[in-house]
């Protein structure tokens, strides 16, 4: 079996991103397109910089629009900004034949297996469902696997003759809730030692969980609800406890520091590829994927925070913005995450613990300017993650953090370099005076203006 260095990635896909639907933006000023007729589905709601956040997917009697979506941002229970990607009504014949794929998309999705029976090994990630595919809005069914050797995330869209439309590789309750004392390294085991520290665990169910975070492993070392955590690290039951720490605390961050409070929790997966050492650490579908590591490329990645906290960013950012995996929204989603860690962090270094054919795997304290733009994933994210590390010298931290998270609300799937500046431009327009001047002096050297 390979190992694959997914290190800091959501997975990506080589497409080029098409934009079929109509889209609308109004920031709060001027004409604001009319969103009304717009039936929507599954509205999620999360709140951020003092700003709640509602999503939603257009849908058709219930038929939901791929890619579509409707946001909205609110303070104070007004609506600030609004988005939008939709798509005209399809025709009745249209619906009414994707209701009836609905009824019989078991039958197709065994028939999809016969057809393409390499993918009977893959495990589904999210089962096979009915969509309209923009822009000529004929039904279509659509499933997310996981090969389960290489880890890779598909999501595959095929129509009712079984031609495989699209391949895109992608890719992150209350309970009782009690304080417990566990070993772990708050900062790693570079810049900290080995220390008993608290944290909220569910002790009604085996496994690490609470209203934020809840930890697995597929390996056969399994936390038990009695459970003492207090482990060594050559425990191999360590790696959970460790990586339930560190996406806990970016995530108090978040929810403290930077008012972001999410409706959900974030699955960690550790020891992933068990019993094998893989360099697995990736992002989709509110899951974080962890392997131990190869010890070649990168060792016991579990002990990083940068690795972690990355990854559990990306979690966040997914809630906010949907951000895509490919092209420049999937620059701007990795820089975004880079932005949170290494603030939190107080570090510009990226993946100082783990990796190991070198001192760290990026440093965002670098000058990368928009026109130096060459379409690389990580090349491009510099842009924006070595402009905020500047900015966050220019204005200080907090200021920073409220500008990165405002543009940030305001992204959505099909954002680009383009959209950023302009919610960029947007935010420095509130600023004193004094504080937009120093602002526009950088956005100027970095190409913004």
């Amino acid at each position: 079996m390979k190992n694959f260095s997914f290190i800091f990635a959501l997975i990506i896909a080589g497409c080029t991103q098409q934009k079929p639907l109509q889209h609308t933006r109004w920031s709060g000023q001027g004409y604001r397109p009319s969103l009304a007729g717009i039936q929507t589905k599954d509205d999620v709601i999360s709140r951020s910089a003092g700003e709640s956040i509602s999503v939603s997917q257009q849908a058709f009697e219930g038929i939901p629009v791929h890619r579509s979506f409707v946001k909205r941002i609110s303070l104070n229970k007004k609506i600030i900004f609004e988005s939008s990607a939709t798509a005209a009504r399809p025709s009745q014949n249209q619906l009414n034949e994707a209701k009836l794929l609905q009824q019989n998309r078991s039958w197709y999705w065994l028939s999809f297996l016969l057809k393409y029976p390499d993918y009977k090994n893959w495990e589904i990630e999210k089962p096979v469902s009915v969509i309209l595919n923009p822009p000529a809005m004929n039904p279509a069914l659509q499933v997310v696997l996981r090969q389960h050797k290489t880890f890779a995330i598909r999501s595959i869209l095929f129509n009712t003759s079984l031609k495989v439309i699209n391949v895109e590789a992608v890719g992150s309750q209350l309970t009782e809730l009690k304080e417990v004392s566990a070993l772990a390294y708050p900062q790693g085991p570079v810049k900290s030692d080995l220390s008993h520290v608290k944290m909220l665990r569910d002790l009604n169910n085996d496994g690490l969980k609470n209203l934020k975070v809840k930890v697995d492993t597929e390996s056969q070392a399994k936390i038990k609800k009695e459970q003492n955590l207090e482990l060594p690290p050559t425990d191999d039951r360590f790696e959970q406890v460790q990586a339930f720490y560190f996406a806990n605390k970016i995530l108090n961050w978040f929810s403290e520091k930077l008012a972001v409070n999410l409706d959900a929790n974030v699955n960690i997966l550790t020891q992933v590829g068990f019993p094998e050492k893989t360099n697995a650490a990736f992002y989709y579908n509110e899951k974080i994927r962890l392997g131990t590591g190869d010890d070649i490329v990168f060792s016991k990645i579990y002990l990083d925070p940068s690795i972690v906290m990355h990854e559990t960013s990306h979690f966040v950012i997914d809630h906010l913005a949907r951000l895509p995996f490919t092209g420049e929204g999937g620059s701007l989603n990795e820089a975004f995450a880079d932005v949170f860690t290494t603030f939190f962090l107080n570090s510009s270094r990226l993946g100082e613990v783990a990796y190991k054919k070198a001192p760290f795997v990026r440093n965002v304290d670098s000058k990368v300017t928009l026109k130096e733009k060459n379409g690389g994933l990580y090349h491009d994210s510099a842009i924006v993650s070595g402009f905020f590390w500047a900015l966050r010298s220019t204005l200080g931290e907090e200021p920073s953090l409220q500008i990165a998270l405002r543009i940030l609300n305001r992204l959505d799937g099909y954002s680009d370099f383009a959209d950023f500046t302009e919610a960029l431009k947007e935010q420095v327009e509130l600023l004193p005076m004094e504080q937009k001047q120093k602002v526009v002096l950088l956005m100027q050297e970095r190409g913004f203006l």
